[in-house]
């Protein structure tokens, strides 16, 4: 008896780690940071806009308004991209919508640096937006369909905390060009879009170390056979979809208020001073 307990003490059953972030696998950790990385990434170039509007109303020599319609194009083809995505990624894979959405949005963010008119900025964020909207559908719907059920809200929190990371880098790197190049205006502005190019490199490692979805492999999506455009339209569908349309409008209603914390770090100077204590002359030249 006494050999009984001693063996109970000194070799106890082992029992499996209650710790939550355990019981998650690498492959969807993995999904999670690539679906994570696109949306925060997704969220600094859609912001971008927001705080070169200005700059690029300046250099183009039109009024602010005019410049503003750009950014109705940007949602108009978000809305589209989400749209399409949802289809694409039924058909050819989570995974591969994924790639496809980062892919577009970082090649015409990167087009948008080279705009030599308002009309070609137009045409590159509409299309940069297709990208946009594909890359919360595609990597929302990885994510949901890798994560263990009961982990599957904790995933999802973490992604949707890109959003604000995004936006922070958008603040980030506007001051530090801002310092570099002296201000926006006169093609500064074209370096934050050249940065925002960069996701592509993260479409390369999405398509060599991430796997698709098990749910998406195994053929369990349900699909009916009217599964079409306008079946979008009707009456079940009708709710969730109004629901995306809003929250894609209130995201974009707050983006432009970092163009105006950035104007508060980086401020005109007052009379008698020479430059921005910032460093935005050129911004502060051009309206004083």
């Amino acid at each position: 008896m006494a050999h009984t307990q001693s063996e109970h003490f000194t070799n106890p059953t082992p029992s499996a780690d209650t710790r939550w972030f355990r019981q998650v696998s690498p492959t969807a950790w993995n999904a999670l940071l690539v679906a994570g990385l696109g949306w925060t990434f997704e969220a600094f170039d859609v912001g971008l806009f927001a705080l070169t509007l200005s700059a690029i109303s300046d250099d183009f020599g039109v009024t602010k308004a005019e410049t503003g319609i750009v950014a109705a194009v940007q949602v108009f083809g978000m809305i589209i991209g989400g749209v399409a995505s949802g289809f694409a990624a039924d058909k050819f894979g989570r995974k591969r919508a994924l790639i496809a959405a980062i892919t577009v949005y970082s090649i015409f963010t990167g087009f948008t640096a080279l705009a030599p008119s308002l009309e070609f900025t137009a045409g590159a964020r509409f299309l940069a937006g297709l990208g946009f909207g594909a890359s919360w559908t595609a990597g929302a719907a990885l994510v949901a369909e890798t994560w263990p059920a009961r982990h599957r809200g904790k995933g999802g929190g973490i992604m949707q905390a890109g959003l604000p990371v995004g936006t922070l880098l958008d603040i980030g790197a506007s001051f530090l060009v801002s310092q570099l190049h002296g201000g926006l205006e006169d093609g500064g502005w074209r370096y934050l879009y050249l940065i925002g190019a960069l996701p592509i490199v993260l479409a390369a490692y999405t398509a060599r170390y991430v796997s698709e979805s098990p749910i998406w492999l195994e053929g369990r999506i349900v699909r009916e056979k009217s599964s079409t455009f306008t079946q979008l339209f009707r009456r079940p569908s009708v709710k969730p979809l109004a629901i995306g349309f809003v929250f894609v409008f209130f995201i974009h209603s707050l983006l432009p208020s970092a163009n105006g914390v950035l104007k508060r770090v980086c401020p005109c100077p007052s009379a008698g001073r020479t430059e921005s204590p910032m460093g935005c002359p050129a911004r502060c030249n051009r309206s004083s």
